[in-house]
């Protein structure tokens, strides 16, 4: 999974072992992050391929506002080989007054191994940012719930704006940290992620042409695993 992980962080905002989401004005957010996100409206799709593990994950989504309230909603499909299958969706929520942002979410995913069983679960989570000029810190927790589990993690965060350098983002997690970079110029921005302990490299660019976005990515993980993907976010 930590792969999987590596790829959200690399995509400024991402989601669930896959599909990608549309850059956030601050830090990477969706499946592994805090719902407390300022928002970008727009609309996004991907699909990614995960070589190694012969996995491929596609999904849709957007992202609203209503004055300071933010609404966030992606639906993913997932499989892998002929072992696994997945459809996850989730729905997020934020308020943010000032420097102080407040988030909540609900995901429901339905999972399955064709022939043999079929399960679902519930996902919780619920986070705070403080968002200032140029920098932002932010803390969230999430759990799944189901028949047979019950587990809770929480994440820190922080990233800052470096003029020309532009943005530095982390985050730990309690068992690992990611690092990314995003380097935007007029059309074209290039985007860096990386994971320690589990050593992975991420590179993402993304196109600007006017009100769409264009998308591809690569990366490996400690030389076993690789993946590659495409996607696009149309701004609204």
């Amino acid at each position: 999974m930590k792969i999987f992980l590596l790829v959200l962080c690399l995509w400024g905002c991402c989601l669930a072992q896959g599909i990608w989401m549309p850059l956030t004005s601050f830090a990477s957010g969706g499946f592994k992050n805090s719902p407390a996100k300022v928002g970008a409206p727009s609309v996004f799709m991907s699909c990614e391929f995960l070589r190694g593990m012969e996995a491929l994950g596609c999904g849709a989504g957007g992202e609203f506002l209503i004055q300071s309230k933010r609404i966030y909603f992606y639906s993913i499909y997932e499989q892998m080989d002929s072992l696994y299958r997945q459809v996850y969706s989730e729905l997020d929520f934020s308020y943010g007054w000032k420097t102080l942002v407040l988030g909540g979410a609900y995901g429901y995913s339905m999972e399955w191994s064709p022939g043999l069983a079929k399960w679902s679960r519930h996902r919780y989570k619920g986070g705070v940012s403080l968002v200032f000029e140029n920098a932002y810190v932010e803390a969230f927790m999430e759990g799944w719930m189901s028949d047979f589990e019950k587990t809770w993690e929480g994440a820190l965060g922080a990233g800052v704006y470096l003029g020309n350098l532009g943005l530095a983002y982390g985050q730990w997690d309690g068992s690992g940290f990611f690092l990314g970079n995003r380097i935007a110029w007029k059309f074209l921005t290039v985007e860096t992620s990386y994971q320690f302990p589990d050593f992975g490299v991420g590179f993402r660019v993304v196109f600007s042409l006017g009100k769409w976005e264009p998308s591809g990515s690569y990366g490996f993980s400690s030389g076993k695993w690789s993946w590659f993907g495409i996607g696009g976010v149309r701004k609204i």
